[in-house]
This record gives C-alpha cells, sequence and structure tokens, in this order.
C-alpha cells in the first residue's frame, strides 16, 4: 500500500479495522456457541439432576462479551498495524 502512496496513518488505520472486524465477528460467532453450548449443558444438567435449570443470558451480557471481543482483536492488532504502518515499502516488496 505505501509503494501505491498509502500513509503510515492510512496502512495502520486499515490493519485495526481489520482486526476489529474479525473480532467482531469471532465474538458474533462465539455468542452463537454460548447459546448452544448453554441450551445443552441446560438440558444435561436438568435431566441429570431433576431440576429445571436454565442460563440467564441478557442484551447486556451480549452487549459486553462484543466490546471485549472488539476491544481484544484492536489491541492485539496494533503492535503488528504499526509495524506495517512504519515499513520501509522496499523492505516489504522484496521480503518474502
Amino acid at each position: 500500500m505505501k509503494a501505491i502512496g498509502a500513509t503510515n496513518r492510512n496502512v495502520l488505520h486499515l490493519f485495526l479495522i481489520e482486526g476489529a472486524t474479525i473480532s467482531f465477528l469471532g465474538g458474533i460467532v462465539g455468542i452463537v456457541f454460548g447459546f448452544i453450548g448453554s441450551a445443552i449443558i441446560c438440558s444435561f444438567v436438568s435431566e441429570y439432576v431433576g431440576t429445571s435449570f436454565s442460563a440467564v443470558i441478557t442484551p447486556g451480557t451480549i452487549v459486553l462479551s462484543l466490546f471485549v471481543a472488539l476491544i481484544v482483536g484492536v489491541a492485539f492488532s496494533y503492535y503488528p498495524a504499526k509495524r506495517a504502518a512504519t515499513l520501509n515499502p522496499v523492505v516489504a516488496i522484496s521480503s518474502q
């Protein structure tokens, strides 16, 4: 990107947006698996204990989990993004 005129800021933003998008989608997949897993666990516990057992999943916990996934994704993509933004374009193109 820098070879075609992108600034360090452009490269940094691209990497951070990519990290945020991937972590947000991962958070959504995690929420879906959490719903499915909690339903399965509640079913088994209710069957073996003999008492009605249900998980409580609120919109607040869903928003919190998406927020945490987003923050983790941005935090762990910042260093590679900063490194890529400051990389010399000639070195980036020639390295394999």
